[in-house]
């Protein structure tokens, strides 16, 4: 573990650096740079978690929406010595490497690793173990704190890979990072309006018989995330003119198992 813990941050924070550094990178425009976070950092709260989702689950495919929104976990800002992050998975030719008996998922060997493989294949097509994104440059590291959690007393890297690996690659041996812990047995995840109003959609043109079954999955799902009674309010029943498919929504609000 880190030598002692940091700042306690919201979990608002860590969503709109993890949003900031998902942009930069995607626009590659620094003149962009200072308009874009102020625009970040005006967001409602609504637009703030709608972007924070489209961002993590639709555009990235990764879990970290749910994690960021979810209130068990409490959050602090760190220093942490490199050595102690355990990596994750990231992609299946990445993993080959990082989670074989010699790698062992360790991020300093794994730099080792990528230091070695990069003088063997020194050009950007010669790359056959695919691991190119990691091959050094000199950009600029804008957004420097990491995203991880701590499971079984060890720090696991949730976000910012490849910019652990330009920093150890660049000598540094202790970085920043968000680390969430779990704090509150009752807290629980947003899971996004999107998908509630997904059920919907397709409880709408599913076969009889096929309908309860999405019922239960709603009332599931309601029952797991701190969202879906309002987004069942919203899109089963507020934004519905239907008589009987308010009747619907109104029944799985009556049986809301939270």
């Amino acid at each position: 573990m880190s030598e002692a813990l940091g700042k306690i941050v919201p979990a608002e924070v860590v969503g709109k650096y993890y949003i900031k550094a998902e942009f930069d990178r995607f626009l590659q425009n620094p003149a962009a740079r200072l308009s874009t976070e102020a625009t970040i950092d005006s967001l409602s709260q609504q637009d703030f978690w709608r972007m924070l989702n489209a961002m993590s689950f639709t555009f990235r495919m990764n879990a970290l929406f749910w994690m960021i929104s979810d209130t068990s976990y409490s959050w602090q800002e760190e220093k942490i010595p490199a050595q102690q992050i355990e990596l994750l998975e990231m992609s299946p030719k990445v993993d080959a490497v990082t989670f074989s008996s010699t790698i062992g998922r360790d991020p300093v060997k794994f730099s080792g690793y990528l230091q070695d493989y990069f003088v063997k294949h020194p050009y950007v097509e010669d790359d056959p173990e695919g691991l190119g994104q990691f091959r050094p440059n000199n950009r600029e590291i804008v957004y420097p704190k990491l995203i991880s959690v701590e499971r079984d007393n060890k720090i696991k890297l949730v976000d910012g890979g490849n910019r652990l690996m330009a920093m150890l690659q660049r000598g540094q041996d202790e970085v920043t990072s968000f680390v969430g812990r779990k704090a509150n047995l009752e807290g629980r995840p947003m899971l996004g309006d999107s998908v509630f109003l997904l059920l919907k959609g397709a409880y709408e043109k599913a076969a009889p018989e096929d309908r309860p079954a999405i019922l239960r999955t709603v009332r599931l799902l309601m029952g797991q995330s701190r969202d879906g009674v309002d987004a069942v309010q919203s899109y089963w029943i507020d934004h519905v003119k239907d008589l009987g498919q308010r009747k619907i929504g109104e029944g799985l609000l009556r049986s809301d198992p939270a």
